[in-house]
């Protein structure tokens, strides 16, 4: 019987380090600054850092902001088991809310607009690990509605995606044309069975939960549909402020895509 290498043991050990690291802060704690809102990304006037946002500008003089923890760890106020609407939120930076109070955060906004109670497990940086905290969450919460989106690394593969567009670069770092070509074909492999894999969790979610479930779409793919899932394509009309790192979307942007939630989801 074959050994598991354990170089191998050791990666996957990480990767669940590296997700928990960014979801799970520590509980009933409360800090002016996150991972990616930092002194050092405020700038009035600069322009947006991130492909959604690169057509702003810093327009406000941002007062400080707060990011409070709950019981879990969590962004966001104490869940109530016993409310009758439940919302779990799973996703990235967006759904986490860099450079905005929780109460500017389109979780926040949606769930009061239609008097839940939620919990948001973000910011995931592992989809396929955001799918079991979903499952894990759902056990005792027990939600009448999941919305989720994307994260930065779909699973383990993304990583070796990253590792070697890395490699190829170095490797063919003066023939600009061979290496566009690699890292194309690479990519392309991978959006292709990314995509595959989707259409698996869609239906698993679907078909286990039996509630409405929204999938807010911001990755660089082109728009899709899948049925019985609601899908949001965000896009950069949607972007219509910078949260204060200037990256994020900003208050205004948030409540945006809360109400493009709320068409879609109205109760």
């Amino acid at each position: 019987m074959p050994q598991t290498d354990d170089s191998f043991l050791k990666i996957l050990k990480d990767l669940d380090n590296y997700h928990k690291s960014f979801l799970y802060k520590q509980p009933n704690t409360t800090s002016l600054w996150s991972d990616e809102d930092t002194e050092g990304n405020y700038v009035q006037g600069g322009r947006g850092k991130w492909r959604m946002t690169n057509h702003l500008n810093q327009e406000r003089d941002w007062e400080k902001i707060s990011y409070s923890y709950n019981d879990d760890g969590l962004r966001g106020p104490k869940p109530d088991v016993n409310a009758k609407k439940k919302i779990i939120f799973a996703g990235n930076c967006v759904f986490f809310g860099h450079g905005v109070n929780v109460e500017d955060s389109f979780p926040h906004i949606y769930s009061k607009k239609i008097g839940a109670s939620y919990i948001n497990i973000s910011e995931s940086r592992i989809f396929t690990d955001m799918i079991e905290d979903i499952d894990r969450i759902s056990k005792w919460f027990k939600p009448d509605k999941i919305v989720f989106s994307s994260c930065r690394f779909f699973d383990a593969s993304s990583f070796i995606e990253l590792h070697m567009r890395l490699r190829f670069n170095k490797l063919f770092y003066k023939d600009k044309e061979q290496r566009s070509l690699i890292r194309n074909e690479l990519r392309g492999r991978i959006k292709k069975s990314h995509f595959t894999h989707m259409t698996y969790i869609f239906e698993y979610l679907k078909n286990k939960y039996k509630c409405p479930i929204v999938y807010i779409h911001q990755k660089d793919f082109n728009p899709f549909t899948y049925e019985g899932i609601n899908i949001i394509n965000i896009n950069e009309d949607l972007m219509v402020d910078l949260g204060r790192d200037n990256k994020h979307p900003g208050p205004q942007s948030h409540n945006l895509i809360a109400n493009e939630i709320y068409k879609l989801q109205p109760e």
